[in-house]
């Protein structure tokens, strides 16, 4: 999987969405994220989310995009933050490409590699 920052904007006068990325996904879809700023003055990056009231009353909340996993997830907002940085100290040129990849954490995973290997 490929992706691509496509867009960064940053909104610093919105009291609730601080900044918006745009990642273009293996070139066929375009995902956009907020970084959204809580009360507390706590700042994360989530995809867009619809809240509704359900027939009791009770806030709903159904995400736009999802991936199947959360490491999945984590992989997208931690580029969004290595983007948001290198913007910050290179004024501002896109786009920024990455094809994440996992490195190993234990020999078991490094093993099974190994098993991709062609020799």
């Amino acid at each position: 999987m490929t992706i691509e920052l496509i867009k960064f904007e940053e909104f610093p006068n919105d009291p609730y969405t601080k900044a918006i990325a745009v990642l273009s996904v293996d070139g066929k879809y375009n995902v956009a994220y907020g970084k959204k700023q809580m009360k507390d003055g706590a700042q994360y990056w989530a995809a867009p989310s619809f809240g509704v009231t359900n027939s009791s009353n009770s806030k709903e909340y159904y995400e736009g995009f999802s991936m199947d996993s959360k490491k999945e997830d984590q992989k997208f907002k931690d580029f969004i933050r290595q983007c948001e940085d290198k913007l910050r100290g290179n004024s501002g040129q896109l786009p920024h490409k990455a094809e994440p990849s996992e490195k190993p954490r234990s020999m078991d995973e490094v093993a099974g590699a190994a098993d991709s290997l062609p020799f």
